[in-house]
Order: C-alpha cells, then sequence, then structure tokens
C-alpha cells in the first residue's frame, strides 16, 4: 500500500509542478511570474497544513520546515500573495488526488455490493463580520450571523470527501444535491455504481427521477405522512413493499423546465421499506434498489445506518480540523482554507488506508478492536504534509515510512455500544473554533 500512495502523492506532485504554469490558478496572467519568496507552490503548500495558529507562528514554523529560516516572509506578505491564488485549484488538484486513488487502488476499494455509498447530507458554518462587510454580503445571514451554506458527498466506507461545497446561506441543500448528481453521473466510469444515502430533507419525486435517469441509485429516508402512498403503507401491515409513486405538479412543472418530458402519467417504481429503531419508533426509507432478492429487507437498516459517518465527518470537521477557523479576513481565503481542508482531511484519510492489515492484525491479539486515533494522526500529518508534496520523492517515501508507524501506535479502543442523546432543539450561532479578526491562539 506504502509503494500506491507512492504513486499518489508522485501524481499530486506533477499535478502542482503542471498548476505552476496553467494561468487558469492566477487571479492575473502575470502573478507568480517572477521568483518571489512566497512562489505558487510555497502558497500552496502553506495552506494546506492547516493554519490555525497565529499566522506568524504558522509563517515561522512553515518556513522552518522548509529550511528557509525564521522571519523569511512576514504575514503581510503572505497575505497580499495568497490572493494571487484561485481556490479553484485546490478543488481540482482534490480531483486528481481521488482519480489517483479510485483509479490505483481498486483492489482496497470498499464497496456495498458493488457500490460506492455516498451519504450526502448538509450543514452549516459559522463565518464572521469583516470590516467591509463583504463576507456578510456574499454568504448571507441566519439569526443575525454570518453564515455559510455547507454540503458534503462522503464515501462513507473509504472516508473521502467525494464532493464539498462551499456557498452563501441562501443556496438550498437540494440545489447543491442536484449539482451533486450531475457528478456522479460524469464519474461512474471511474467510480462504478454509486448508491446515495440521504435523510429526509432530500426526498421529493423530482430528485429521484432525476436519479433514474442519470443512473445514480438512493436510499431515502421520507415522512411517514409525506404523500398518500407512504401514509397508505405506513397504516399497513406489510414491512416492505415495491409501488408506483405518481408525479404530483410541482415535480412535473420542475422536470419540464429542466428538460424532460414528463406527464402526469409517469409514475416511478420505487421499494418502501420500514425499518424499527431501538426506541420503537418506525422510519420508512424509500428506495431504487428495488429486487428484493438480491437486496433482501435485512439489509437495510445497517445499509443506513452508514450515512451516520456523513454526520460525523461534519463533528470531525468542525471540532478537530477546525474548518471554521479561517487563516484570512476575506471571501477567498475563506474558499482556499475550506477546499485545502478538505483537500488535506482526504489524502489523510487515504494515508491511513496504508496501516489496515497490520491494525487487523494487531487486533487479533488484543482483547478488544483497537482502531487509529484520527484526531491525532491528523495531527501528525501537520507539518510532515510539505514534506510529502514539497520536496523530493526519496524524502517523501521516508515521510510515508514514518507517518505509517506513527498512525499504528496512536490506537484508541472502539466503544460499538457508546451511545450520546441528541439535543435537536439547541442551535449555536457561534462555532466552537470561531475566526478572531484580532486574536489567534499560540498554541
Amino acid at each position: 500500500m506504502i509503494n500506491t500512495n507512492i504513486d499518489i502523492i508522485s501524481d499530486l506532485s506533477e499535478f502542482l509542478e503542471k498548476a505552476k504554469t496553467d494561468i487558469k490558478y492566477r487571479v492575473r496572467p502575470q502573478d507568480f511570474s517572477r521568483k518571489p519568496k512566497l512562489s505558487f507552490d510555497r502558497i500552496v503548500g502553506f495552506l494546506t497544513n492547516m493554519p490555525r495558529k497565529s499566522l506568524s507562528l504558522e509563517l515561522d514554523e512553515f518556513f522552518s520546515r522548509m529550511n528557509l529560516g525564521v522571519g523569511y516572509c512576514g504575514k503581510s506578505a503572505f497575505s497580499k500573495a495568497r490572493y494571487k491564488l484561485k481556490h479553484q485549484f485546490f478543488k481540482d488538484w482534490t480531483d486528481e488526488l481521488k482519480r489517483s486513488y479510485y483509479t490505483d487502488n481498486e483492489d482496497t476499494i470498499k464497496r456495498w455490493k458493488g457500490f460506492i455509498l455516498q451519504g450526502v447530507d448538509g450543514s452549516t458554518l459559522h463565518l464572521f463580520e469583516d470590516p467591509d462587510g463583504e463576507i456578510a454580503k456574499h454568504f448571507g445571514k441566519y439569526r443575525g450571523a454570518v453564515t455559510a451554506r455547507v454540503l458534503c458527498a462522503y464515501d462513507v466506507l473509504n472516508e473521502i470527501n467525494y464532493l464539498a461545497e462551499l456557498a452563501p446561506i441562501k443556496v438550498a441543500e437540494n440545489t447543491l444535491a442536484k449539482g451533486f448528481l450531475d457528478r456522479f453521473q460524469q464519474d461512474m466510469p471511474m467510480l462504478g455504481k454509486v448508491l446515495c444515502l440521504y435523510d429526509m430533507k432530500f426526498i421529493g419525486y423530482a430528485f429521484a427521477y432525476e436519479h433514474f435517469q442519470k443512473g445514480v441509485d438512493f436510499l431515502m429516508r421520507a415522512s411517514p405522512n409525506f404523500n398518500i402512498p407512504i401514509h397508505d403503507f405506513m397504516k399497513s401491515d406489510k414491512q416492505d413493499d415495491i409501488i408506483e409513486w405518481s408525479p404530483p405538479e410541482g415535480a412535473i412543472k420542475d422536470l419540464q423546465e429542466k428538460g424532460y418530458q414528463v406527464d402526469k402519467e409517469d409514475f416511478m417504481k420505487v421499494r418502501l421499506l420500514k425499518i424499527p429503531l431501538e426506541d420503537g419508533t418506525i422510519e420508512v426509507l424509500v428506495t431504487s434498489l428495488i429486487d428484493q432478492q438480491e437486496y433482501p429487507y435485512e439489509d437495510f437498516k445497517p445499509l443506513y445506518f452508514q450515512r451516520w459517518g456523513s454526520e460525523t465527518n461534519f463533528d470531525y470537521w468542525k471540532n478537530k480540523i477546525q474548518i471554521e477557523n479561517f487563516s484570512g479576513h476575506k471571501v477567498e481565503a475563506i474558499y482556499q482554507d475550506f477546499h485545502a481542508t478538505v483537500f488535506t482531511t482526504n489524502l489523510h484519510s487515504i494515508l491511513t488506508d496504508e496501516c489496515e492489515e497490520e491494525l487487523e492484525q494487531i487486533n487479533e491479539q488484543r482483547t478488544c478492536e483497537y482502531a487509529l486515533n484520527k484526531n491525532i494522526g491528523v495531527g501528525l500529518l501537520k507539518g510532515r504534509i510539505l514534506d510529502l508534496i514539497l520536496k523530493p520523492p526519496q524524502e517523501a517515501k521516508q515521510t510515508l515510512e514514518e507517518l505509517h508507524r506513527l498512525f499504528l501506535f496512536h490506537l484508541e479502543p472502539v466503544r460499538p455500544e457508546r451511545k450520546y442523546p441528541r439535543n435537536k432543539r439547541i442551535q449555536h450561532l457561534n462555532g466552537k473554533y470561531v475566526t478572531m479578526t484580532n486574536y489567534r491562539r499560540a498554541i
């Protein structure tokens, strides 16, 4: 697996080298044309290294790591240089990372009955007020606080943020999700079969219809009173049924505006399932997997539980990666930090894959099961990521081997029975790790 990761790192380095001369990643064609202290690749390296502390300290640590010496460049020069770089680079670099991982690593890609499981879910990020009001103007406010919308398609089995978008708060999650659906269709030659897992915010005839049209399967939760067929199903004695879902007027209009030839006779065949929970409540699931022999009823409770990985991913982003702690005070800085963090978390997930075989051997010799400590792991990656992407291949290989040993050293016991009640009434208007415009922590 280390050899596979060496190939992935090589692909990333090659992409970075080409991007340095590509004007589409520069604000102006002349940007980065000279040889400044803060070159294209150094700006990229600094932002992927998750700068969360005082900018001066982060810069000193960065340049010390690069053997350029403390005080090599100040924060004012960095702030000016970073805005020469477009955040689109990090999105494209993440696409390159995914391409390399999903095409060169087929033997270790985890699937459910041949499907890549994509847990699609949304959240919000708490931002801050800048002196010019540009951030509030761009992203908007929710309950008086500057807030951004975020949607992620999370490969729950491989722990990869496959798609992640940051948008103004007024943009609906369903709108972003429809864009994701186009990408899934586009990437199916690389991914193979895709099964999307959704909560009840996404249920709707038009959205389900587009999945059928684009060849993407789905599993959605629905309210027991979402429509008449589901209401009747909940009142029946059946646990598993296949129905014909007729299009409501609003869905017909929506789909016709997109160019689909739809009328009220276009019934869509879907499968409904009742899933009993431990507290006695019944959830109803709607799916395109209508083959009851290939996908028996017993599969669906554990399958839908896999969606929880997309929920815990946001906890990881906010409380461990501190994604709401931004290194700049402009709209572009927020986009840069967001997409650079998505790249870094994906790279961390891919690097830890190499530990699974040895971890299984360790667990065979212990009375309880252990897992890699994800929080410690990403902390170990900070700093060392620069050795992976900015230094020669031999140093990158040594760093991969070092990380492999360190990841396996920091293990934590798995506690499968641990549960915490979820208080849905609490809505915080500030994140745990907020961006302070006049103060940054030093440790």
